[in-house]
């Protein structure tokens, strides 16, 4: 008899850590609801826990495992509006999607295409470039040897090349379009003229950063900057006019961030210990500068105020004329940059997801997004830029993560 209620008891424990152990799989595909073409790069992922999931495949595909019954599944593209399926029984069963495209996308398509190096010599490394009318200026460097400055065709070619005689850190172009080389010392404006590279008009690295890099854009005889304040919570946009005196554009803050903020202050008030300690870290983890940048497109102001999701124009005389709502930047593994062809003016927000780097379109007049431009086979690309429809980015050798490449993509 006791031997029967053992075995009993045994096989019901097996059945309850059997119940526990299993998973139930959900399996299926996703398309597009309008031309019912499979979606590839879906994000699908368990509801409060995005470490499990994955994405679909080139044929729309999708397998995901359920740990936890009930579950909700989620199914997201920057360009589809978002989907959710309840699992609420452990069964093993396909289900297909259909994914509707979002209210603000002019044109959904996903372009994936390969990039190639443009340097020819594999044994050059590029420190730094910076994008110069349709050629390249380039810090690079053979490996072991000291840096030179470079200007080079799109295409590889080298059109001049000079020494470089302090230690270079980078290259930074300014709002008048010109490229200024800075050493750890100094730095130069770069002029080029009868197929020769010269280094002009010395200033310390302090004087540079005082007087020309903090300057955004210009327009007519207005120089414009931006400053924080408050922990970098509260950004103002301003204007100097030829008289010296400053004035205000645009004034954006983060009223949550000073919201706690002002609890802190309560909090201090109340005699509560609050160490330096504990303020370098609500500063490092959560104040981070409000990233709301400002771009001049033919004396049209434009500022992507993405903390009011809205994107605001100022003409010539420094007027709001005109507001667009915007909501690209609230999608899962957007990035704080946006990047603009030098040559067509076309806006591109920056999304992220396992370091591939994906590149969504933006119709900077209407706030909608178009195109997804997808750079495959890199992981965490450094300096994008975009050029005449050409994408630009360093990428790490595979034999020395601390010598970059520079490649070229088309986005055509």
């Amino acid at each position: 008899m006791l031997f029967r209620i053992l075995f009993i008891l045994f096989c019901f424990l097996e059945l309850i850590l059997s119940a526990q152990n299993s998973k139930t799989l959900i399996f299926g595909y996703v398309k597009d609801a309008a031309t019912d073409i499979p979606i590839q790069n879906i994000d699908v992922y368990i509801d409060g826990n995005e470490k499990v999931g994955t994405i679909t495949n080139k044929e729309g595909y999708y397998e995901l495992q359920i740990a936890k019954i009930p579950s909700k599944i989620i199914f997201s593209h920057i360009a589809y509006e978002p989907q959710q399926l309840k699992v609420e029984q452990p069964e093993n069963h396909k289900v297909d999607i259909e994914l509707i495209t979002k209210y603000h996308t002019i044109g959904v398509a996903e372009i994936t295409a390969s990039a190639k190096k443009i340097i020819n010599d594999k044994t050059l490394y590029v420190l730094d470039y910076e994008l110069f009318g349709d050629n390249l200026m380039l810090i690079a460097h053979h490996f072991a040897q000291k840096p030179d400055l470079y200007l080079m065709t799109i295409g590889g070619d080298t059109l001049a090349r000079t020494q470089i005689n302090e230690t270079p850190v980078k290259l930074h172009k300014d709002c008048f379009g010109n490229i200024h080389l800075i050493t750890e010392k100094h730095a130069f404006q770069i002029f080029y003229e009868n197929n020769s590279l010269n280094l002009i008009y010395p200033i310390s690295v302090k004087e540079f950063s005082k007087k020309i890099e903090p300057i955004i854009t210009k327009i007519n005889d207005k120089l414009f900057y931006k400053e924080y304040f408050v922990n970098n919570q509260v950004l103002i946009y301003y204007y100097r006019e030829k008289d010296s005196t400053d004035k205000k554009l645009s004034v954006i803050a983060d009223e949550n961030s000073l919201r706690m903020l002002s609890d802190r202050e309560r909090f201090m008030s109340m005699g509560k210990a609050y160490t330096d300690a504990d303020m370098r870290f609500e500063e490092l983890f959560f104040y981070d500068p409000i990233f709301s940048p400002l771009f001049n497109i033919n004396d049209t102001l434009i500022i992507l105020n993405f903390i009011d999701s809205k994107i605001e124009f100022f003409n010539s005389n420094c007027n709001l004329i005109k507001e667009v709502n915007i909501d690209f930047h609230k999608e899962k593994n957007w990035k704080e940059d946006i990047i603009t062809d030098t040559k067509t003016g076309n806006f591109y927000s920056l999304y992220r997801k396992n370091g591939i780097a994906r590149l969504l379109e933006i119709d900077i007049n209407k706030g909608k997004t178009g195109r997804l431009f997808t750079i495959p086979n890199f992981i965490f690309i450094d300096k994008i830029r975009v050029h005449n429809n050409k994408i630009f980015f360093l990428d790490s050798d595979q034999k020395n993560n601390e010598l970059q490449m520079l490649y070229i993509q088309n986005l055509n």
